[in-house]
């Protein structure tokens, strides 16, 4: 008998110190603590704890240091955020606004999972001319909750350029795109051995290893964390991919929003069409290639408003941004051609017209 409880006690001794720690009651001790080292194990057990109901204190911890700007604090305000990515958690706007200020990339980690309640912030952050990343994380988001936000966005942004290129005969010309990659720095430091691991979190425009799909679009975005033990080095860098010019993405978000095929769209950032040229009829074909553009926008602008992503009393206020570039390619240059001549819109409410942009010949001057 005596062997058996003792055996017992030996038993109840080993569990009790084996026992895991209460995460919970940690975080909400240390996240009340005044130090930058105590906070960020506040944050750390958090994470570990699974528990939801920790997003009240780990916001107001945030909130009381988030304009502390040393690398302690700084570390603590990642483990925080840490936790609150971790725990899914349920953030209100104006909170996630104050997070977006510093942290704009995990602000937007946390906005994907519930993007609908806080569409009326992602439309601020995309006037405020976001990041590359940043930019296709909010795009992509007001486009997965079809925004009626976006589309006078990338309407009123929209610049494109009209190559007419003058020959003796016809000529077949395509458009053109680009694309290219950089990157950016973003501080590298050393955490200290007192502090817990701490848990970057990066937005990234390729599925590299240990990323996962943010939110899918014509440029997806994917998430990726990584983890750097204490004493070792917080990466000083993260590269993505600089997408395609800014105008021809605008365009391939036009066409998501319908919901039809890109080449469907009819317009490219920048477009090439050939005139012949002749003593009479030059200056009307020139014109008639120039207005089957601005048609053709106008024409988007209607479907968009047809399919409920636009405000029918904002349907009149659009104007294309169309630079025209008249390359003379004609053997015979003795003559010289005439310049186009200003386009005349009808105002609002009656028939008259008015010049909305002067004209000249070469140099990608406004149409």
């Amino acid at each position: 008998m005596r062997s058996a409880l003792y055996s017992l006690a030996i038993l109840t001794a080993a569990t009790a110190q084996e026992a895991p720690p209460d995460h919970t009651a940690r975080a909400r001790e240390l996240l009340k603590a005044p130090s930058a080292q105590q906070r960020a194990w506040g944050g750390w057990h958090a994470t570990q704890s699974g528990v939801e109901s920790l997003t009240p204190q780990l916001l107001r911890a945030f909130a009381e240091i988030e304009k502390e700007t040393s690398k302690d604090y700084r570390l603590a305000q990642l483990a925080i955020l840490d936790g609150l990515i971790a725990l899914k958690a349920d953030v209100p706007s104006p909170e996630l606004r104050k997070i977006a200020a510093k942290h704009t990339g995990i602000a937007l980690i946390l906005i994907a999972h519930k993007p609908d309640d806080h569409e009326q912030l992602l439309a601020t952050m995309l006037k405020q001319k976001p990041h590359n990343i940043h930019w296709a994380a909010i795009r992509n988001l007001l486009l997965s909750m079809r925004s009626k936000t976006l589309a006078p966005h990338l309407l009123d942004s929209l610049r494109l350029k009209l190559v007419l290129t003058v020959t003796d005969g016809p000529l077949l010309l395509r458009g053109s795109g680009s694309g290219s990659s950089g990157g950016v720095g973003c501080g590298s430091f050393r955490v200290p051995e007192d502090f817990p691991p701490i848990t970057l979190h990066k937005l990234e425009s390729r599925a590299d290893d240990g990323c996962q799909l943010l939110i899918d679009g014509p440029y997806p975005v994917y998430h990726k964390r990584e983890t750097c033990a204490p004493g070792k080095v917080i990466g000083a860098s993260r590269s993505f991919k600089l997408w395609r010019d800014a105008n021809e993405q605008q365009l391939h978000y036009l066409s998501a929003l319908l919901d039809i095929p890109h080449r469907e769209l009819e317009l490219s950032r920048e477009m090439s069409r050939s005139v012949t040229y002749r003593k009479t009829g030059y200056l009307a074909d020139a014109i008639a290639e120039r207005e089957s553009v601005h048609d053709r926008f106008h024409t988007i602008v209607a479907d968009l408003v047809q399919a409920n992503l636009l405000d029918p009393a904002l349907e009149r206020s659009f104007r294309l941004d169309l630079s025209v570039e008249i390359n003379d390619e004609r053997a015979n240059k003795q003559t010289p051609l005439p310049r186009l001549p200003p386009r005349k819109i009808p105002r609002r409410g009656g028939n008259r017209q008015h010049p909305v942009a002067p004209e000249s010949g070469r140099g990608g001057t406004r149409r």
